[in-house]
């Protein structure tokens, strides 16, 4: 009788071991591997929230300037319009003088209309 040790089967059932034992190792590197992956992508993806997170910040100031400049804008045309209809009135000239008192007139028609729209939101609330 062969001892149990040279068997074939006990030498195919060391190699399955062997090689078990290999995989099991190899498994545990590549997930440790994996997780050191997973803990800078994490970290990445923190500090690019951060970052996100700024620059939503940076841009909702940025549009409030914005804004801000574009109500400036507005006060100076407006002031320019004022003043383009008073240099109008005051001419000689009697074509700069009707088209001053038509862009008034267009004025005067515009705070009605504002005026109108307001009275009509009153009343359908009341």
């Amino acid at each position: 009788m062969l001892p149990l040790y040279d068997l074939p089967i006990v030498a195919f059932f060391r190699y399955i071991w062997y090689e078990f034992r290999f995989m099991i190792a190899s498994t545990a590197q590549l997930l440790v591997q994996l997780e050191k992956q997973l803990e800078v992508m994490v970290k990445k993806l923190h500090e690019l929230e951060l970052s996100n997170k700024a620059l939503e910040e940076a841009l909702s100031e940025t549009s409030i300037k914005l804004e801000k400049k574009h109500e400036v804008s507005r006060n100076w045309q407006d002031k320019y319009e004022a003043l383009k209809s008073a240099q109008g009135i005051n001419t000689k000239d009697e074509t700069a003088k009707k088209r001053a008192i038509h862009h008034i007139d267009t004025l005067i028609n515009e705070v009605d209309a504002c005026i109108a729209h307001l009275k009509l939101q009153n009343d359908a609330k009341d």
